[in-house]
């Protein structure tokens, strides 16, 4: 049964990967008679930019995360126990890592959003900062899906890149 059910994970958590492109262009479908012309223009920018950082965030989390975690993982056990790596175990930790690092990517597009509709200003982003990172490293380490710190590392690292980033492109901005 184990066997089966993993492969209706995997088949879930693929579905929401592959049809975000179609839920945002129904979400877009709906609100577009509410829109100004402008409104549409913008929104119809974004949707790539958010599915391509979506995409981009769970193919990093799965070509580096993943294996590193993964490694890490046996290398430290292996040494006392024989590993045996469970099947609904590792596919609700990859799936959780590739889920996480999508939404993560997303952080330039939100912080950009935010700046354009007046919420929050560039500078007020730079003060935060040493807050927003110490929190995220907290959370990370409280919400990961494995004991070491390899994915929680790895999530602060990227929101720091990320947020740095998104810092940078604003001062362009604003």
């Amino acid at each position: 049964m184990e066997f089966i059910y993993e492969r209706i994970q995997i088949s879930m958590v693929l579905a929401v990967i592959i049809c975000n492109p179609l839920i945002v262009y129904q979400l877009y479908k709906f609100m577009r008679p509410g829109l100004f012309p402008s409104e549409r223009m913008f929104y119809l920018t974004v949707i790539p930019s958010s599915m391509f950082l979506f995409l981009t965030g769970s193919f990093f989390s799965y070509t580096v995360v993943a294996p590193i975690g993964t490694r890490l993982l046996i290398r430290y056990t292996e040494e006392r126990v024989a590993p045996i790596i469970v099947l609904e175990y590792f596919i609700g930790y990859v799936s959780f890592i590739l889920i996480t690092f999508g939404i993560i990517f997303e952080i330039p597009l939100v912080i950009y959003l935010l700046l354009k509709m007046d919420l929050v200003k560039a500078e007020d982003l730079k003060k935060w900062r040493k807050y927003i990172y110490f929190g995220v490293f907290i959370l990370g380490m409280a919400f990961s899906p494995d004991p070491t710190p390899v994915t929680p590392f790895f999530l602060t690292l990227m929101v720091i890149i990320l947020y740095e980033v998104s810092l940078g492109i604003s001062q362009r901005i604003t």
